[in-house]
């Protein structure tokens, strides 16, 4: 994200960059919480499975015995066999997935060699019942024949079904085990075949984790550049606020100082003014004075009438006898006044402070607000100019290809012309032109030398000095004339054949078609074009 972020001043666009950033951190903290949950879900369900796996493997052990003490096994031979998986399970565990594989393809091996080897103890131990079988018979027609030596022959035949019954126990347990290792080997090839998908399973899912948490890595790389990008841009941006504030306070001090200098000075004249009026109204108000210190002493004796009347009133209406009581009264709603008048001195104060920061902080809005238009103004105007500059740089590459067009049909006609006449004149023999031209103008020269060469070899004395290649081609409009006015292919001189001398040719006098220019009028052409374009052009006169 770093790749797409611009240097831009706006205090808009840093927080819109700080929110993309908060955005990816959280993005990135619900995909690492879901991969954690995942992890935990599969281990609880790896857990639960090996628990499975755990009592279906006991409950199996416990048939397997069951079941051989029902058929007579023996459960020495069957504890070995189980202890020998369990091992087998348990060093599988240590190896790594290939090892594993080929520890099990080896021990399929060895188990069908064991197979193998029962097969072949067992077909012996037939071998031998038959032919104890065949003595047993023996026996039992000789006892049947001859009663002699009864009891030996009893005991020989009862060693004999002893052996048999023993050959037949082992027989028995040798058929059993068989079985129980072509299970063996079925389950081992059912899970030899279920490995390798289980594996590009597992492969897989570690391929998807890992390139998420590269993913996610180089996300958190991007949005940590991205917020310290976006803390530069708000300290900067801060350290400017800080600035403009300094100086706009330093500008309101100076206003203030000098407002108040204005209204010292404008005080100080009132207080001269005053004190001349008061000057001359001191003779007046002498006279006066004691007259009002008359009316005053009659005024209080009158109050004090007045005054001692309401006491008396008072004292009625509260039937309070002594007059110290009237004055703890009196005192004690003096101070609730006084308290309450505190109070609301203490709240206009605290009116007075937030009308100040309401007017402070609404001169600051309207500041940033007024700055943010005028920078928006600023970026609109800047917008305009590129839009501009971008409308004229297309109009100037549309005007390009158009004349780059019209010059390649130009230099396509061209070529046309020069291939007739190089062409027409390809038996005459000149110098190359020098080297380090273009195709055109190397081209030009030469068919120019050619027609020289051909003119000199014709009549020196009739024949027009051609002008100069550099003089001709200095506008490039002459071409556009030349072009419009004479065709490509209009060269008057023909030979008659290819093999043909330099002295040998003769002039197409346009009997064939009256139309066409002969040479006195391609010489005639020719010069007036030269003429008017070889001369200075003269600046027309201004209209008055």
């Amino acid at each position: 994200m770093s790749k797409y972020v611009e240097s831009t001043t706006g205090i808009d666009v840093v927080w819109g960059l700080i929110d993309q950033v908060n955005l990816l951190k959280t993005i990135f903290y619900l995909e690492k919480m879901a991969n954690n949950a995942y992890a935990h879900g599969t281990n609880e369900e790896i857990e639960t499975k090996k628990e499975k796996l755990r009592h279906l493997l006991f409950d199996n052990a416990l048939k397997r015995v069951a079941r051989a003490r029902e058929n007579n096994i023996d459960e020495h031979f069957i504890k070995t066999v189980m202890k020998d998986e369990k091992t087998q399970r348990l060093s599988l565990q240590h190896l790594s997935i290939q090892k594993a594989i080929a520890a099990k393809d080896a021990r399929l091996f060895d188990s069908n060699k064991m197979v193998d080897l029962i097969r072949y103890v067992q077909r012996m131990r037939t071998e031998k019942l038959n032919l104890l079988t065949e003595q047993l018979n023996d026996l039992q027609s000789q006892v049947n024949s001859t009663p002699i030596g009864y009891d030996k022959t009893k005991a020989i035949l009862t060693s004999l079904e002893n052996s048999l019954d023993k050959a037949m126990i082992k027989y028995n347990t040798s058929r059993v085990l068989t079985k129980k290792y072509r299970e063996l080997i079925d389950q081992l090839r059912e899970e030899g075949v279920r490995m390798p998908a289980k594996l590009d399973e597992m492969e897989h899912t570690l391929r998807e984790t890992r390139t998420k948490i590269k993913y996610f890595k180089q996300v958190v790389v991007e949005a940590n550049n991205e917020e310290d990008i976006a803390t530069k841009q708000l300290a900067r941006l801060e350290q400017n606020s800080l600035e403009t504030r300094r100086k706009r306070e330093a500008d309101l001090t100076a206003v203030r100082k000098k407002i108040d200098q204005m209204r010292i000075a404008a005080i100080g004249e009132r207080m001269d003014k005053r004190n001349i009026v008061r000057v001359s109204l001191l003779d007046e108000t002498a006279e006066k004075s004691a007259a009002n210190a008359r009316e005053a002493q009659d005024k209080q004796q009158q109050q004090v009438i007045v005054f001692t009347d309401k006491l008396r009133e008072v004292m009625a209406a509260t039937k309070v006898s002594k007059f110290q009581d009237i004055v703890s009264r009196v005192q004690s709603e003096r101070e609730f006044h006084d308290r309450l008048e505190t109070m609301t001195e203490e709240l206009k104060t605290r009116h007075h402070r937030l009308v100040g920061e309401h007017a402070s902080l609404k001169f600051k809005y309207n500041t940033l607000k007024y700055s943010g238009l005028s920078e928006l103004k600023k970026r609109d105007s800047k917008f305009e100019a590129k839009k501009e500059k971008l409308t004229t740089t297309s109009t100037g590459v549309e005007t390009l290809s158009e004349e780059l067009e019209s010059k390649g049909h130009i230099v396509v006609q061209l070529r046309r012309g020069f291939d007739a006449l190089e062409e027409k004149l390809k038996d005459i023999d000149v110098d190359p032109p020098k080297p380090g031209q273009s195709e055109l103008f190397a081209r030009c020269e030469l068919c120019m030398n050619k027609l020289e060469a051909l003119m000199k070899s014709l009549d020196e004395a009739n024949a027009p000095t051609l002008p100069p290649l550099g003089a001709v081609t200095e506008q490039h409009k002459f071409e556009d004339y030349v072009e419009k006015k004479v065709q490509a292919n209009n060269v008057r001189v023909k030979f008659c054949s290819s093999e043909t001398s330099l002295s040998e040719f003769s002039y197409d006098l346009g009997i064939d078609d009256p139309e066409c220019l002969t040479a006195t009028d391609i010489k005639r052409i020719s010069n007036k074009l030269i003429d008017s374009k070889t001369r200075k052009n003269k600046r027309r006169p201004k209209k008055k």
